[in-house]
């Protein structure tokens, strides 16, 4: 028996077209996709798939270093000052915080900066509960919490008490020194950091006081 030849129908766009000009089209079924086609063509679709998820983890990944602290994973800076700026716009008052620790260097040069990593941490871990917290570098951390001016000392009584406490599990002993300032709605956000920095800078270590 011969083979079927495929179906065509000649298609005449004008009946005044000649047939020589007519159009042909092949109703003809493609072929059946092979069970290597399927498997390649499965293959790529899930290779294009890892590729996006990788993308959008490294963009992700990007994003966070550019945001996050690697150390202590509090907000950078730059983000930490983008927080505070959008809570004084929204109206949303509150008090500046700023600590510093005294001879991290120090603590790093005699134990290593294992040690210095174990003393951020555990600032950050105090400050963060309590609000908004950043490392703006080095040594400093900041807090933005939301609380009135004259809650301010109360605040800096209890982060200290819990410093003290907390390195103490840890066998260390550093002193920090806080500064605040308010920071009432509409107030720029570097220019109440830099009030608290300052009251940071007019503070003395305990023993400098007790030696006074």
């Amino acid at each position: 028996m011969a083979a079927q030849e495929p179906t065509n129908i000649r298609l005449a766009f004008d009946a005044g077209v000649p047939a020589e000009r007519t159009t042909a089209v092949d109703l003809a079924p493609p072929p059946a996709m092979s069970a290597l086609d399927e498997a390649e063509a499965a293959l790529l679709k899930e290779t294009e798939a890892r590729v996006h998820a990788e993308a959008r983890a490294a963009q992700a990944a990007l994003e966070r270093a550019a945001t996050t602290d690697e150390i202590t994973g509090l907000l950078t800076r730059a983000a930490w000052l983008a927080a505070a700026r959008e809570k004084l716009e929204a109206g949303r008052a509150g008090v500046v915080l700023v600590a510093d620790v005294q001879g991290l260097r120090t603590l790093d040069e005699r134990h290593g900066y294992a040690a210095g990593n174990v003393v951020l941490c555990e600032l950050a871990r105090i400050l963060g509960r309590r609000g908004t917290a950043g490392r703006l570098g080095g040594d400093e951390l900041a807090l933005w919490a939301p609380i009135s001016p004259a809650e301010a000392q109360a605040l800096a009584a209890a982060v200290h008490a819990d410093v003290v406490a907390g390195l103490a599990e840890r066998g260390v002993a550093v002193e920090v020194l806080l500064g605040s300032a308010p920071a009432p709605v509409g107030a720029d956000a570097h220019a109440v950091l830099h009030a608290a920095t300052a009251a940071v800078r007019q503070a003395q270590p305990a023993n400098a006081q007790r030696a006074a």
